[in-house]
């Protein structure tokens, strides 16, 4: 068995996406890869650091007016 701290965001965001109702899948799908892509799918969880992860939450305030609700989506897939 793979530890949280060994896995990968493409695995991550595959074992959090099998977990979701099909209604939340669809919802947070999209936004959890585009989270992935940023960073790499093969990039394990325990090398993203707090400053990345709100340097990309910087960036999407700065595009997008429904940022809230994207972050509150990536909140749960890194929780």
């Amino acid at each position: 068995m793979v530890s949280k701290e060994n896995i990968s965001l493409g695995d991550a965001a595959t074992h959090f996406l099998a977990r979701l109702t099909p209604e939340e899948r669809e919802a947070s799908q999209p936004e959890v890869y585009r989270f992935v892509r940023w960073f790499g799918s093969e990039r394990l969880i325990s090398h993203l650091t707090p400053p990345e992860v709100a340097n990309y939450a910087e960036r999407l305030s700065l595009s997008d007016i429904d940022y809230v609700k994207r972050l509150e989506l990536i909140r749960a897939f890194l929780a």
